[in-house]
């Protein structure tokens, strides 16, 4: 066997074979079905259900392919690519289908939220949110497939626009800021403040555009108890009672007006405030 024979021998055996591919696709009298797969895998700790929902959906609609008489091409769009505008440009290349038997899929696995504006999700692509509905009209309405479908395997939970937005943060007291970091007034003395955002089994959220719930509300009670107004008198265990009371208080708020409109689990954080003295170590 000839070396240039062998070479294109091996090449076609391990897949390295694009124009040929590509030109027996053009050739082929066999109708396409494109198949779309946007994976969102930013997330480590949801590498592993998202490599699933890749791979058998995936092997799915090439299974359907074959089952009907059509030819699997597969667009991957993950990491710098999943952004709405480098998908909405490949479905643009794709051109009109009008006339053609090819077939359109379109599979997103990832985060998603409803801002009550439309009855299908927003998508969380790494540019930002970008509806469901938006990516179906493009192909409804440019490719003209035979037969598209178009599915958003993530949350379609309402995102709280109408929550308050984090209020504008007081002037603060640095002197009372300075006393309840390290000017106790009682010089062998430590402090501990260990809080958690959920109480043990529960769940803490967070809001797609303000981000953790407690972490507003901590900051919040944390300025509040530290402004100019508030009352320097206090003694720096009572300062750090009230922050951890009114954080917690104010995520459990929250979260009850969120559940009388959506499905949200019970959030309570807690948490202890722990002085240990030490009398040999002395602050200098």
């Amino acid at each position: 066997m000839k070396r240039s024979t062998f070479l294109s021998s091996l090449l076609l055996m391990l897949g390295f074979a694009p124009k040929i591919q590509s030109q027996a696709v053009i050739n082929s009298d066999k109708p396409i079905l494109h198949i779309f797969l946007a994976i969102d895998m930013s997330q480590p700790d949801r590498i592993p259900d998202r490599t699933k929902d890749r791979q058998a959906i995936e092997s799915f609609f090439r299974s359907v392919a074959a089952q009907a008489d059509m030819i699997p091409q597969v667009h991957y769009f993950s990491g710098s690519t999943l952004k709405s505008n480098i998908i909405l440009a490949e479905i643009r290349k794709l051109g009109s289908f009008k006339g053609k038997k090819n077939g359109f899929v379109f599979y997103f696995s990832g985060h998603g939220g409803n801002w009550r504006d439309d009855k299908f999700p927003h998508l969380q692509l790494t540019n930002g949110h970008f509806p469901l509905t938006a990516i179906n009209r493009l192909v409804v309405d440019t490719l003209k497939p035979k037969a598209s479908i178009v599915i958003g395997d993530c949350c379609n939970n309402f995102v709280s626009d109408d929550l308050p937005l984090p209020n504008p943060l007081p002037p603060v007291n640095t002197d009372l800021i300075k006393k309840i970091f390290w000017d106790f007034g009682r010089p062998s003395i430590r402090i501990n403040i260990l809080l958690t955002a959920a109480s043990q089994g529960q769940y803490s959220h967070s809001l797609i555009r303000q981000g953790s719930i407690f972490r507003q509300c901590f900051i919040e009670a944390f300025y509040n108890n530290t402004s100019v107004a508030s009352d320097s008198g206090r003694d720096t265990d009572a300062i750090w009672t009230n922050i951890k009371n009114e954080a917690s208080n104010c995520t459990v708020k929250i979260i009850d007006n969120l559940a009388r409109r959506q499905k949200v689990s019970k959030q309570v954080p807690s948490g202890n405030i722990t002085y240990t003295s030490n009398p040999d170590e002395i602050d200098r």
